[in-house]
């Protein structure tokens, strides 16, 4: 799997985009400002990386364009993930997934979902 590196700052970018796309310019600052306190120009500056990276195309002409995610979330998600489990937990997810079960970070509603995704794996 390739790892996908984006920093949090940018993430806040593709989090909007992720929600709803293309969207133009005006109405990414405007989402975002929504959860960040972020100037236009900031905005403008992190999606322009994003675009120089590849994981957001640009499309339309100057006055309109148009942004939309070239990379889905789950693809980001599962990096980050593997990252934090390779970094923290050697890699093994048995040793991840026992470490937030014992130390009370799951709900009983959740550790009943995690065992129901167990069973179904069982019987794949």
């Amino acid at each position: 799997m390739e790892e996908i590196r984006i920093p949090e700052s940018e993430l806040e970018i593709m989090k909007v985009l992720w929600e709803r796309s293309p969207q133009t310019l005006p109405e990414i600052v405007g989402n975002v400002r929504r959860v960040m306190p972020w100037e236009a120009v900031t905005v403008k500056t992190l999606l322009g990386r994003l675009v120089k990276k590849q994981f957001v195309r640009r499309s339309g002409s100057r006055r309109s364009y148009l942004y939309e995610p070239l990379i889905e979330r789950a693809a980001v998600l599962k990096s980050s993930v593997r990252r934090f489990m390779d970094t923290m937990f050697d890699g093994a997810p048995g040793a991840m997934l026992s470490f937030f079960v014992r130390n009370g970070e799951l709900s009983q509603e959740e550790i009943a979902e995690l065992e129901r995704t167990i069973e179904e794996l069982k019987h794949e």
